[in-house]
């Protein structure tokens, strides 16, 4: 980290603040607060069904493969690749698409359409459910190809946008995993 609170770049990635500056610049007041979703508070898989309860269970697994990197990672030099070549992706683009779209999931469909029905949105769990990575891709892919019916037109963008990026993510993470067990 340099002395101006900013890291990187990281295999590409551009000079950005570090989270702590993030923080401190937010209590601050000195940049906008992101978008906030009304998201449940504990959010529970259970209280989901169909296609939303899906995605959680993707985002878990997504996030349970990124543990598992980073445990290859600290663990000889030789595993170093397999965080940075799978891990890291699905940590920087599929884990963020996931928890956009649960924050953006009603828990009652029909209030998507109507903004001022608006109640609670789901989450992500952050739960261990280990799953092979040849079985996420799939997962992600039949996802994508078929969206929710009973959200409303406003919804297929989104569930397009976000699912389109994690099934590209968790692709491209199962072409430089290679023979290597994920």
């Amino acid at each position: 980290m340099r002395e101006d609170g900013t890291y990187g770049p990281i295999l590409g990635t551009p000079w950005e603040m570090s989270h702590y500056y993030k923080f401190q610049a937010l209590a601050n007041g000195t940049i906008p607060s992101p978008t906030a979703y009304p998201m449940q508070s504990n959010p529970d898989p259970d209280a989901l069904e169909g296609a939303a309860r899906e995605v959680s269970d993707l985002f878990d697994a997504c996030y349970s493969l990124v543990l598992r990197g980073l445990e290859r990672a600290f663990g000889t030099p030789d595993e170093n690749r397999s965080f940075f070549a799978v891990a890291f992706p699905v940590m920087h683009f599929a884990l963020p698409a996931l928890a956009r779209l649960l924050m953006q999931t009603t828990l009652r469909p029909q209030a998507q359409e109507n903004e001022s029905a608006l109640g609670p949105t789901a989450g992500p769990a952050f739960l261990v459910r280990n799953q092979p990575l040849g079985e996420m891709v799939r997962t992600a892919e039949r996802l994508l190809a078929n969206p929710p019916q009973d959200r409303g037109q406003s919804y297929a963008p989104i569930w397009q946008q976000s699912l389109g990026q994690v099934v590209q993510t968790l692709q491209g993470a199962t072409e430089r995993a290679g023979q290597q067990d994920f």
